[in-house]
């Protein structure tokens, strides 16, 4: 994944190899997580070459100067003390910059969530099988928990670059009974274990709607709290 496009290494083909293996059959979910090859820290002037490279088409002669003039000086004295702390953490976390992205870029982050955060909108809202919107609704959420009871049993394949090297699935088990709640500086994430009901918002209003009783799954037109109660 980090080699060059025709230039796998010997050890490179073996591991894939042995992934293909073991991915041969039905691999469920996170099946591959703890064998996920570590980020690796880049360099110190390969980081500063890819910055300079980046900000030159942006900036005049003087400026582009300048930010040569300030990264030369980062890189000859803080940047190898940083770069220690670096390497020194990427030898317990499989991941060295996932825990700061998500604190100090996502959650701290005070610009407005609607316009700059990934939110996602059903693709297929426009397809109205039925003009019922209590119905439609319905079948989205039936829908929704279905694939969520496969996410819940890893039935789930995991996704695969190339169809060889396998992605990290963590943040699948996010996709629900997740919320981020504001803060002032900073904002929390709350995951909940589990969670038997979805909220509807219709005319200004939240509704509650149960989706199970017992352990067993009902059937949304017939569920107490229906859809159609709220969604006339």
């Amino acid at each position: 994944m980090f080699e060059m496009h025709g230039q796998t290494s010997y050890f490179t083909k073996v591991w894939a190899i042995c992934v293909r293996l073991v991915s041969s059959g039905r691999p469920m979910l996170y099946s591959f997580q703890t064998s996920l090859p570590k980020l690796p820290v880049p360099s110190v002037s390969d980081t500063i070459r890819r910055y300079l490279e980046s900000v030159r088409p942006l900036l005049d002669d003087k400026e582009y100067h300048h930010k040569e003039a300030l990264a030369k000086d980062f890189q000859n004295k803080m940047a190898p003390r940083l770069q220690k702390y670096l390497i020194l953490k990427s030898w317990w976390a499989t991941n060295y910059v996932s825990d700061w992205w998500e604190e100090y870029i996502y959650l701290r982050g005070r610009t407005p969530i609607m316009v700059n955060s990934n939110y996602y909108v059903m693709d297929f809202v426009l397809i109205k099988n039925t003009e019922l919107q209590a119905a439609r609704l319905g079948n989205v959420v039936h829908a929704m928990i279905t694939y969520r009871r496969r996410l819940d049993r890893e039935q789930i394949k995991p996704v695969m670059a190339l169809g060889i090297v396998p992605m990290c699935s963590y943040q699948m088990e996010r996709m629900f009974n997740t919320t981020r709640i504001p803060g002032k500086e900073t904002d929390v994430l709350q995951h909940l274990a589990e969670s038997r009901h979805v909220a509807v918002y219709h005319k200004g209003r939240f509704f509650k709607v149960w989706l199970y009783e017992g352990s067993s799954s009902k059937d949304s037109s017939g569920s107490r709290g229906s859809p159609g109660r709220c969604c006339p």
